[in-house]
Order: structure tokens, then sequence, then C-alpha cells
């Protein structure tokens, strides 16, 4: 897919968190600026699930599953492309507390 359109998947998704009541994002921390408890979005791959995340973030967060390009169609710029991404709410839980972790 075209680098705008991929831009604009990870943009669509900062803008809900920077206007989410419960998230409410600080853009400021993803340069690393701002208070590490404000940042609440971020992106992840397959790496990052296995190897951690190389960023901090607040109790609640939206993170964004950077999604893979490599398609069906024969160049970037056919509509056959079937890029496949997600999304996730994670929240920090009390280690040992049962109903925070639920």
């Amino acid at each position: 897919m075209p680098e705008n359109n991929y831009s604009t998947y990870v943009n669509y998704f900062r803008q809900m968190a920077i206007s989410h009541v419960e998230l409410l994002h600080d853009e400021l921390t993803e340069a690393g600026k701002g208070e590490i408890k404000r940042r609440s979005f971020g992106t992840f791959n397959n790496n990052d699930i296995v190897s951690g995340f190389t960023y901090e973030f607040a109790k609640t967060a939206l993170l964004v599953e950077l999604y893979d390009e490599t398609g069906n169609a024969a160049n970037i710029y056919n509509i056959k492309q079937l890029p496949k991404g997600g999304f996730m709410i994670i929240a920090k839980a009390a280690e040992n507390v049962f109903l925070e972790m639920q």
C-alpha cells in the first residue's frame, strides 16, 4: 500500500487515543518528551511481542499492530493488496491481584 495509507492507518488510531477520555494520549511522549504516564498509544509488530516493547507506556494504552505489506498484488498500487493488522487495548494489573488481571 502507498506510504500515505500506512501513515493514515496509524494516525487514525493515534487520534482515537488522544481523544479517548480514559486514555488522553500526549503525542509529545512519542518523541521521548512529556510524562511517561501520558503515553497511551504505540505501535507493535511480532518482534515486540516476543522480545518486549522498546518504550514504556501508561497504565492503559492502545497499541496498533503494524500491518504486513506483502499482499497478493504485483505492485503497491494494486487494490488487491490484502494488508492485515489489528489493535489491542492493554492495562497493567497489580501483581497477584486476580480481579485486576482479569
